[in-house]
């Protein structure tokens, strides 16, 4: 009977109560905060213990929820009181104090951006293997949200960095996107799929047609006016490359002569093709009356 009464004592005696609660900011709907829109502050309230009891915790899973517009430039205590008295139904609970540091708000129009995914992918073949095609990125875009000063600057958004070592067949990976570093910014999705697929190479050798780079010496006498290039290239365009896949050049207009020997250079290839050799290496050239 007395700890019935003792009890009974705590929560109809009137008495002060002091706590620390989770705000968080609202905006409108075409509004965001481009600053954190979570923060605390110690509350004091006054009433029965039975009174006090009731009122809700304001925790990091259920915060006091502040409303902010465009007219709201500083969060001030006032700011605090008043959502808190709304949520406050009981007229015996007393708001006693509200400590809180003032907050400079920065609002800043909402709006969203699609912009290209960057693969930050490291990958090496092991010996006679390359890639067959273009790594894919699936999707390969992402849609940002955020403040319009923030989003506007952003021109990619890149994956987490990844090494496939030493790879001979092909590989179907997920890689996580890189989070945003502020809370105000979200994407659309976390992760893309990336799709590497690998095949085998084998050795190609073919004879093409050496050119002068600058037009004004075509009519100079080169020796020999062909080159044997040796090269590597996946089975699958291993039929398809021709000599016309390929563009070899010597630049007589730069200084690069040895003995009129020029080195040659190849100036077009297909994008997966490894050239090994080309010989000759160097090709004379006779006649330069037009240097």
């Amino acid at each position: 009977m007395a700890i019935l009464f003792w009890v009974s004592a705590i929560f109809t005696k009137s008495s002060t109560y002091t706590k620390t609660i989770n705000i968080r900011l609202v905006t409108p709907d075409s509004m965001v905060l481009a600053n954190e829109d979570f923060y605390d502050a110690t509350i004091t309230l006054s009433g029965r213990g039975v009174d006090l009891a009731k009122i809700g915790s304001f925790d990091e899973s259920k915060p006091l929820e502040v409303f902010v517009d465009s007219e709201t430039s500083i969060l001030t205590n006032d700011n605090i009181k008043s959502c808190l008295s709304k949520k406050i139904s009981n007229s015996k609970v007393k708001i006693v104090e509200v400590d809180f540091n003032s907050r400079t708000l920065n609002l800043d129009k909402k709006i969203s951006k699609t912009v290209p995914v960057k693969a930050d992918i490291n990958v090496s073949f092991s010996k006679l293997h390359t890639l067959k095609k273009a790594i894919q990125i699936i999707p390969e875009v992402v849609k940002i949200t955020g403040p319009k000063s923030y989003v506007n600057n952003i021109k990619e958004w890149s994956t987490i960095s990844k090494t496939y070592n030493d790879i001979s067949k092909s590989i179907e990976d997920d890689i996580d996107l890189h989070k945003p570093k502020n809370s105000f910014i979200k994407l659309d999705h976390s992760k893309v799929n990336v799709n590497i697929e690998v095949e085998e190479v084998s050795e190609k050798k073919l004879i093409i047609p050496v050119k002068t780079l600058d037009k004004k010496f075509e009519n100079s006498q080169i020796v020999p006016r062909q080159v044997e290039i040796t090269f590597l290239v996946g089975l699958s365009m291993f039929e398809h490359i021709n000599e016309n896949s390929f563009s070899a050049v010597i630049d007589v207009d730069k200084d690069t002569t040895q003995n009129n020997n020029y080195p040659v250079t190849i100036l077009k290839k297909p994008k997966y093709v490894k050239i090994q050799n080309i010989s000759p290496r160097f090709i004379q050239v006779y006649n330069l009356e037009n240097r």
